[in-house]
Parts: C-alpha cells; sequence; structure tokens
C-alpha cells in the first residue's frame, strides 16, 4: 500500500478501494459528513471512520482514519499520526524515522516510482475556428498543484488538432490549455473528451543550492538572441529562467539515463571504462562472501583521507606536498563515471616510512581552474608522485588506466616512475604458496595414545585444513575481492564499483546523498589498501603461514622492494612439465575385476604415489600382525594439487631431494627395506587397497568404482555436482607420507584396543 505523509492535513484519509472487500462497508462509525482542504475551496465526503493498523518496517502503528470515496494515494497520514509517532523526516537522506515505545525504526522514501497520471477532460464543449489557438477549460482530479500536462496521443493521431506540452496550474480542480486547430476549417471537440494527463513532477529533496546567476543569465540570452521578435524573445527567456538552475553550469549534474551510455564488449571492455553492471548473481556472491568472511578492516589511526578538489585548501596542498616528498612508494587506482565511462577519480596511498599513511582521493570532475594557485600545487603534487625512482603499484594496468589524461595539463607523460602492476603475479604467487602451504598440518600430535580418543570418522576432514585451489584457469587474472578471499580469508565490499564518481564526494560539491558518498568513499579506500596489503607476500614470495602472523604496520609502510617474480610465457610448457613428474611406478595396480567403466565427465584423476605392488602370489615367512603393522610403511612423496581446464584434479608428483645420510644410517635404512620386503605377506595387495578405500571413506568421499589409467588415479563419481564438492575436499597432501603414517598409526592403535 502506498501511504503519503502530509504535513498539512490534521487527520488521517484512507480511500474506500484501499481497505479489504469484505470490510469496506463496514465502519466503526458511519458518518456522511464533509471536510475542506487546506485550499479552503475543495472539500471530500466523508464515508465513515476505520481504526487502521500499519505496519512500518518491522513497528505496528494504529491511526483512527477518516474513510473517502477516492485519494490521489492509498492513504495519507496527516500530523495526528506525525505527532502520535514522533515522526522526524530527514529530506537529504530521503528518510523518515518513527518511535513507538522508545523503539525507532527509519524508512526511506518512494520519491521516483510510480507516477500518478490523472486525466485531463474539456469541462465545456467546444469550436475552434480554423487557423486559431483557443484557450479552452478543463478538470483535473487534483484541488491545486503545479503540474506536467501531456497530449493525448491518440487525439492527435485521429484529430488535425495540436497541443504541447506544458506545464499547467490547477486551481479548484480547473486549468485551461492551448489547443490550435492548423487546417482550414472549424474543429469542435465535445464536452469530457480526456485532452490529456497531468503528472505531479517528482520531488526533489536534495539540499537547496545557490545559483550563479549571472552565468543563468548569460546562459539563457545565449540561447535566446537568435529570436527575432523582441515579444517572443522575452517571453521565451521569461519560460528558460523558470528553470534557472538547469542552465547554471558551474556546478555539473549528472545525469542517469534509463540505458547505460557505456557499451557493454563483454571479453573486451573499454581499458579505462568499468561499464559491468552489477548482476543478481553478482549481488549474491557479494552477500554470500559478506556472511562468510570477515570485513578487511584497518584502524583509522593507520591513515588518512585527503579530498583534491577545488575546495581544498592551499594548507592542504603543502601538507600532502610534504608527505609525498618523503615517499617513494605508492599504490594508485582510478574509478570512471558509469553514465560515460570517462576517468572521474584517482585514487593514491603512500606507503610512507612512519603510519599513518595518506589515502588521497583526487575528483578529476571537480579539479579547480588551470590558472589557480590551488591547481598549480596540484601539478606540482603529481610531479612529484610520478617523479623518478618512485615505485607506483597498482592491480591493473595503469598505464592503460591513465591513458584518457596522459595529454592533460596535469601530469608530463610517459611518467618516470615505475608503474607495476601486481595482478598478474597473483597467480604464480597463490600456485607457489599453495605448495608451501604450512597450515595443512595436522592440529593434533598422534604420538600420545591418549590423543587416540579425539579422532572421529572424519577426523582428517576435522583436524587438517587446507587453503583452497584456484577457481581460475593458470595465469587467468584475479579479483582482487577473490584474491583476498582465497590468500587471507578475508572480504572486501564490491558493490560500489560501478557509480557516479563524477557526482562528488564531498558535501561542498557533490549531487548525492551523504550515505551513499560515504559508501563510495570507503569503497574507494580500500580499493588501495587491499593491494597494498598483497604487494609485499606477492613480491617476497611469502608463505599464506607468513602473511598471516605478520604485523599489519609492517604491510603499510616503506619496505626495501624486490623486483617483481617473471610472468610465465606459456601453458603448454607448464603442462609438459607436470607429464614429466608424474612417476607411474609409484602406483597402486589395482587389480578389481569388478570394477566398470566411468565417464570421463564424472571422473577426478588423482596421482597414487604409493609404491607399487605386484600381481604374483608369493609366499613369505609368517610374522605378526603387529610387527607387520609397525614396519610396513610405504613412502609417500609430497604432491602438487593442479586444477587443469578439464576441470581434472590432477596430483603431481613433487619430489625433494631429501639431505645425504651418513653411511651407517644409510646401511641400516637399506637393511632395514631389505628385510621388509622379503618378510612381506601375499595379502599385503589386498591390504594396501583397502587401506586407500578406508581413507577415502573417512573423508567422506563416496566413489563409484577406482581405476588407474595411463599414470592417474580415477575416482569414479555420480555426478558433476558431486565431482566439484570433492575438488575442494580432496586436498593434494591426502595421500601424502605424514597422512599416511597418522592414518595407519590410529588404525594400529584401534586395532590394539580391540584386541584388549
Amino acid at each position: 500500500m502506498k501511504v503519503m505523509l502530509d504535513t498539512g492535513a490534521n487527520r488521517t484519509f484512507i480511500s474506500i478501494t484501499a481497505l479489504h472487500p469484505l470490510n469496506s462497508k463496514q465502519f466503526v462509525n458511519k458518518s456522511y459528513k464533509r471536510v475542506i482542504l487546506a485550499d479552503g475551496y475543495t472539500s471530500l465526503s466523508i464515508l465513515g471512520t476505520w481504526e487502521l493498523s500499519i505496519f512500518m518496517g518491522d513497528m505496528l502503528t494504529s491511526i483512527e482514519a477518516f474513510v473517502v470515496k477516492e485519494l490521489c494515494a492509498d492513504c495519507i497520514l496527516g500530523m495526528d499520526f506525525n505527532n502520535k509517532y514522533k515522526l522526524i523526516i530527514n529530506t537529504e537522506e530521503q528518510m523518515v524515522s518513527i518511535c513507538n515505545n522508545h523503539h525507532r525504526t527509519t524508512l526511506t522514501f518512494d520519491v521516483s516510482k510510480g507516477n500518478i497520471n490523472y486525466p485531463t477532460r474539456l469541462i465545456n464543449n467546444i469550436r475552434i475556428p480554423p487557423k486559431r489557438t483557443v484557450s479552452v477549460p478543463v478538470s483535473v482530479g487534483l484541488s491545486s498543484a503545479k503540474v506536467l500536462f501531456r497530449p493525448s496521443y491518440k487525439l492527435q493521431q485521429r484529430s488535425s488538432i495540436l497541443m504541447l506540452n506544458s506545464s499547467l496550474t490547477v486551481q479548484r480542480h480547473t486549468s485551461s490549455i492551448l489547443v490550435h486547430n492548423p487546417t482550414n476549417y472549424s474543429y469542435s471537440l465535445p464536452k469530457g473528451i480526456i485532452l490529456g494527463t497531468t503528472t505531479i513532477p517528482t520531488l526533489s529533496f536534495k539540499r537547496n543550492e545557490t545559483i550563479d546567476q549571472q552565468l543563468v543569465n548569460k546562459n539563457i540570452i545565449s540561447l535566446s538572441q537568435h529570436i527575432g521578435d523582441y515579444e517572443q524573445q522575452k517571453k521565451i527567456k521569461i519560460i528558460l529562467n523558470q528553470h534557472a538552475k538547469l542552465f547554471d553550469t558551474s556546478k555539473p549534474t549528472v545525469a542517469t539515463g534509463v540505458k547505460p551510455h557505456a557499451i557493454k564488449t563483454l571479453d573486451h571492455p573499454p581499458p579505462t571504462s568499468k561499464p559491468y553492471y552489477t548482476t543478481p548473481n553478482k549481488q549474491e556472491e557479494n552477500d554470500q562472501y559478506r556472511q562468510d568472511y570477515p570485513s578487511f578492516e584497518i584502524p583509522t589511526s593507520y591513515y588518512n583521507v585527503v579530498h583534491v578538489n577545488k575546495y581544498t585548501s592551499i594548507e592542504e596542498m603543502h601538507m600532502l606536498i610534504n608527505h609525498v616528498q618523503e615517499c617513494t612508494q605508492f599504490t594508485i587506482d582510478t574509478e570512471s563515471e558509469k553514465s560515460n565511462g570517462q576517468l572521474a577519480l584517482i585514487q593514491l596511498q603512500t606507503i610512507p616510512s612512519r603510519l599513518p599513511s595518506l589515502v588521497i582521493l583526487i575528483e578529476l570532475a571537480h579539479l579547480p581552474s588551470n590558472d589557480s594557485h590551488v591547481c598549480v600545487k596540484i601539478k606540482e603534487f603529481f610531479e612529484l608522485i610520478f617523479r623518478s625512482n618512485n615505485e607506483l603499484y597498482s592491480w591493473g594496468d595503469m598505464i592503460k588506466e591513465l591513458d584518457p589524461i596522459k595529454n592533460s595539463a596535469l601530469f608530463k607523460w610517459p611518467t618516470l616512475a615505475s608503474l607495476l602492476d601486481i595482478q598478474p603475479h597473483f597467480p604464480g604467487w597463490y600456485e607457489w604458496a599453495l605448495t608451501h602451504s604450512e597450515s595443512c598440518c595436522p592440529k593434533h600430535h598422534l604420538d600420545d595414545a591418549n590423543n587416540v580418543n579425539i579422532m572421529s570418522q572424519n577426523y582428517l576432514s576435522s583436524i587438517f585444513y587446507c587453503p583452497r585451489q584456484s577457481p581460475y584457469r593458470p595465469n587467468e587474472l584475479w579479483s582482487l575481492q577473490n584474491a583476498l578471499i582465497y590468500a587471507a580469508h578475508i572480504f572486501i565490499d564490491k558493490s560500489s564499483t560501478v557509480n557516479n564518481w563524477a557526482g562528488g564526494l564531498t558535501t561542498n560539491n557533490s549531487t548525492l546523498s551523504s550515505f551513499r558518498r560515504k559508501k563510495m568513499i570507503k569503497y574507494a579506500i580500500y580499493d588501495v589498501l587491499s593491494t597494498t596489503y598483497l604487494i609485499r607476500p606477492i613480491s617476497e614470495y611469502w608463505t599464506f603461514q607468513k602473511l598471516k602472523n605478520t604485523n599489519i604496520i609492517d604491510l603499510f609502510t616503506s619496505f626495501k622492494s624486490s623486483p617483481l617474480p617473471s610472468l610465465p610465457t606459456n601453458k603448454s610448457s607448464k603442462n609438459k612439465s607436470i607429464k614429466k613428474n608424474i612417476n607411474p611406478q609409484k602406483l597402486f595396480k589395482l587389480l578389481d575385476d569388478d570394477l566398470e567403466l566411468i565417464s570421463d565427465d564424472d571422473e577426478i584423476y588423482l596421482n597414487q604415489l604409493i609404491a607399487p605392488v605386484t600381481n604374483q602370489k608369493h609366499i613369505y615367512e609368517e610374522i605378526s600382525n603387529d610387527e607387520q603393522e609397525l614396519n610396513i610403511t610405504v613412502p609417500v612423496n609430497n604432491v602438487d594439487l593442479i586444477v587443469n581446464e578439464a576441470n581434472e584434479i590432477i596430483i603431481d608428483n613433487n619430489e625433494q631431494t631429501e639431505p645425504d645420510e651418513n653411511i651407517e644410517q644409510h646401511h641400516i635404512l637399506s637393511h632395514q627395506r631389505r628385510s621388509i620386503e622379503s618378510r612381506q605377506k601375499k595379502i599385503e595387495n589386498e591390504t594396501t587397497h583397502v587401506e586407500f578405500k578406508q581413507m577415502l571413506k573417512q573423508n567422506d568421499v563416496q566413489y563409484i568404482n577406482v581405476k588407474v589409467v595411463n599414470g592417474l588415479l580415477r575416482i569414479g563419481v555420480k555426478n558433476e555436482k558431486i565431482k566439484q564438492n570433492y575438488q575442494q575436499k580432496i586436498s593434494e597432501n591426502m595421500f601424502d607420507r605424514q597422512n599416511y603414517q597418522t592414518y595407519r598409526h590410529h588404525r594400529h592403535h584401534r586395532k590394539r584396543q580391540q584386541q584388549h
């Protein structure tokens, strides 16, 4: 139900059509009286009263209302309601808050949707002479208002009369419209015919701004000077002056069109424009990330925000210049205006030797004139930023992003500073960090028999945590949001990416609401802070554990720069190296005759790195169960998990050279290995296979069948959805030496407990 707040009405009214059909004729108090509206002329017939219960947000309110036949809205809440619930109307933020029993709730205005159109009817029969324009009286369903009139398209199509869009003043439900008959014969219009519709202009609750009247007069004179007739020129000026704000070009006006102005070019967007509007899927993904991960927050004492625009003072520019003179490392980013794709904002963060740093927001659409003293200082500021030996880090190619303003007078191009894009280096670092992750180690030590009881059926999944595999293809560029989530498990809100960045970010130059400005400013700040957070881990090849344990101050203060690692040349060489590293001699030889062939769509590929066994039936001497459990330890190497383009999980044998053993240790180990091989029982083949399946079951991997093909262990699962789920669950460490020994140790203790 649409409700109108009317501070000029003493009582609350509701339309009979807004009531439930069962209750529309059952009034608490039927009374047929009339009330006079504020114009002192128009009256409304009261059909009765009704006790209303209205939910305002999460608050239940009640008020007695007059029931009337027709209203411009479903319900009008008057001052009786406003006083009862202590309404506070915030026109700047377009919000209203109500209070009930010390509980206050806030609602937003609906000022831009559902314009109400009123038919404009002819009051009398009229006859228009040929080649004449006449003013005809019309009736409108409003008592008094200034409205916009739009002629009926159908009427003008089937008749010869002409009417123009115009602004009408309605008094006592009546107004007048000019109708022109261009023909050589008279034309008649009947009483009651609809000539068009009137609409109440959309309300604007923005703060009143001063108008440069001198500039307005200059622009209006320029527009009307071509009109030869002085009287017509005078009338035109009067009409244009009624809309003076439109001709005040001293302040930018951002027009939001129905259709986006930027061309969506799919995989090849303009280098400086970010035209992609948030899709429902992106919104859901962003909201899900917000729930799943803690927000990335930096203490505000670690940085100060400075806006650079035409309102920036000389003192602020001197402070900026003095600060950047002491810095050689910076982070840079840009934002583009969504309506036209033009570069509108440059964000710079200094990386000083001591905090706080400065986050500088340069509003390109609001810079001072070139001849001003502040503009001279801004150019000096840019000269210091882009001077030789400086390093400017970014998440994206700054050469392309700054290209639209390279010919401006702000700075010299090409820049002498080094522009370092860390985005293409992230995939290589992330893959490296995965293989050197320390977080995949067990959280519990199993050497103590007392710890055995803490293990559950799913003990592997409960005590191991491994960073997730990359959701991207090899060397594909990551989004900054995903980079932080996967590398550091922290979230940054990207919902403000596409925005009216030319609308101004400070109170004295903005056409945006305060709430929206604050959200955009926070986004702009954290875009550069997030990039700074990742510079050292990527350039210095930190492990995830080191990133987690490093003091945040070390990430935001100056450091000894390291050259960024070289980027891979092509993917084919990487794939070849993966194939070479696979050692088929370290695979299970699974000989189950019952295994059926499985579809390629339902396969998960794993390198099986347990020592080979044969199908030969050897007879060896009997040994005890305990001795077998403790001695038969199958060596399993460390492995890397790789996701290829076919959504296959491949565990690569990443053998590392063990340190040289001394001669005595070498003989002891060699003797032990020979002893194990000579004393193996014939059932080892079956036991190893069972152990492998049990490890999968203990990780809740519901496989259909298992088979070795071309050096890869294929685990068949039911469908694609399950396969994708197991890609997250099955880590590269599941079958390494440490996990395998942990499994054998646990199983050994469990058997001993069962025997006792």
